[in-house]
């Protein structure tokens, strides 16, 4: 998913990368799905991942070098494409983020998060700051290439098969709602009954909308007890386990969540977004 997944599938369109590329899968289930779909996918921690470790060119992440192994030479090329651009602090500018660096760097000898990166990507040049503060970078590491995960706006027949596979073809509009991460799980489900008490529910059905609630994919790693209002209701439903978030957004017809990058994302569809952030104190 996310900018990995889109710049993986234009790789794949190109002729010379053929049997250049491939994607690092974390977990079985996800190599086995790529696998079947027949697309290039290595299982992470596998003797034939430490040997394309070992060789690769470049490795490619929107967040850390370990999402692709545990070691790295120093002639690979590592590339950020980052998910999404922070309006939340977020790296050495957050507290809980610095001191979480502050000990890598300990037991790696420098600040290895950010540093060892050769490219950056990011959407805009407006946003450039944002990241130098943030990560500490040299800016001539930063480059304002867009975001291609963005491209899913172009593709008109991409926003009916999600539709269709999701089964919400039958209602008339789509509310989407996608806050960004708390700490904890519990502080979500306030959040969502609070949204709830302000989204007139019988207002949902009485008008056929649905409203798609999407958590943080930190918090859907577990069962989630959602409350009744959800479970019980057919015009309310969790879509937390879907793997694409900008296929969510490609579907919605309004976007309500608080601090989350996905509102930068969004204005590319002109669709209205609403803020909604009760717990901003």
């Amino acid at each position: 998913h996310d900018n990995p997944k889109y710049l993986f599938l234009e790789f794949l369109k190109l002729e010379n990368l053929k049997e250049e590329v491939y994607w690092v899968a974390k977990t079985n289930k996800a190599y086995n799905e790529l696998k079947k779909k027949g697309y290039p996918v290595i299982k992470r921690n596998s003797l034939i991942a430490v040997y394309y470790t070992a060789v690769a060119k470049a490795f490619i992440v929107s967040a850390e070098l370990f999402d692709v192994a545990y070691f790295i030479n120093d002639y690979t090329k590592l590339v950020q494409l980052w998910h999404g651009t922070p309006i939340k602090h977020i790296g050495i500018d957050n507290k809980i983020d610095k001191d979480r660096n502050d000990k890598k760097a300990k037991w790696l000898g420098k600040n290895y998060t950010f540093d060892r990166f050769d490219l950056y990507f990011v959407d805009e040049q407006e946003y450039i700051p944002i990241f130098l503060s943030a990560f500490g970078c040299q800016k001539e590491k930063i480059k304002a290439f867009g975001q291609i995960r963005n491209k899913v706006w172009k593709d008109k027949s991409l926003k009916e098969k999600i539709k269709k596979d999701l089964e919400l073809e039958s209602y008339s509009k789509i509310l989407l709602y996608a806050p960004t991460y708390r700490d904890s799980l519990e502080d979500n489900i306030i959040l969502i009954k609070s949204l709830i008490q302000k989204v007139a529910v019988n207002k949902l059905k009485n008008n056929n909308a649905v409203l798609l609630i999407k958590l943080h994919p930190f918090l859907t790693n577990g069962t989630i007890n959602f409350p009744d209002e959800i479970t019980n209701n057919d015009n309310i439903i969790d879509v937390s386990g879907h793997t694409d978030f900008q296929e969510l957004l490609l579907i919605s017809d309004c976007l309500i969540t608080d601090l989350s990058s996905c509102v930068l994302d969004y204005k590319y569809s002109g669709k209205p977004f609403f803020s909604f952030f009760p717990d901003k104190e």
